[in-house]
């Protein structure tokens, strides 16, 4: 049986950046992923995905939004690839909506740039969204896109050069927790690891 300090299942956005950080931890480490690369199955899958820092949702998120722009900073510098492109972002709704609010709620406690528009700014500025009189749009120009396609190569690549096992196409089909290690059955072989992260998504 063979055996590792680390398995992660799954290799998406999640199961790439762990193994990424993993490798520059110096910890033996076996990814296994059911489906190929970049596949289309999972909540990686796409040609952009949205980053910004004024989160509606908690303005807890936004000191973690400032460390990922910096992260992804990071990672092009190392590996030479745009992975990130700055758009700017706006957030449309009605004057009291939770997007509205919690936005405006997060860029103004964290300082952050943004501008406050009503229908008529949002057209002048924007002309290819239409609002309503009745609503707002809070514009964030840090915000962007990944490509996440880019970034999961990204991170598979660097993490392989430290060492780091990509198995593709090897669906784990159960596992077993013991006392100093877990097992983890495939439908091709079998692993042991003192640590398993479960990163395959829904």
């Amino acid at each position: 049986m063979k055996r590792f300090e680390t398995i992660v299942v799954g290799c998406g956005g999640m199961g790439s950046s762990i193994s990424y950080h993993l490798s520059r931890r110096g910890a033996r480490t076996l990814v296994l992923e059911r489906f190929k690369l970049n596949h289309e199955n999972g909540s990686s899958h796409g040609r952009t995905k949205i980053i910004r820092t004024a989160y509606f949702e908690d303005p807890r998120y936004v000191r973690l939004a400032k460390r990922a722009f910096q992260l992804w900073a990071a990672l092009e510098k190392e590996t030479g690839r745009r992975l990130l492109e700055v758009t700017g972002g706006l957030m449309i709704g009605k004057p009291d909506s939770p997007i509205v609010v919690g936005s405006l709620r997060s860029a103004r406690e964290f300082s952050l740039p943004h501008s406050l528009l009503d229908a008529k700014e949002l057209a002048e500025r924007f002309p290819a969204f239409a609002a309503s009189d009745s609503e707002r749009a809070l514009y964030e120009p840090n915000a962007g896109i990944l490509f996440p396609d880019r970034c999961i190569e990204a991170y598979k690549e660097m993490a392989e050069e430290e060492g780091t096992k990509f198995h593709f196409g090897e669906r784990v089909t159960r596992w077993e927790a013991g006392r100093s290690l877990v097992t983890i059955h495939t439908e091709k072989e079998t692993y042991a690891a003192e640590k398993v992260i479960f990163a395959a998504g829904p």
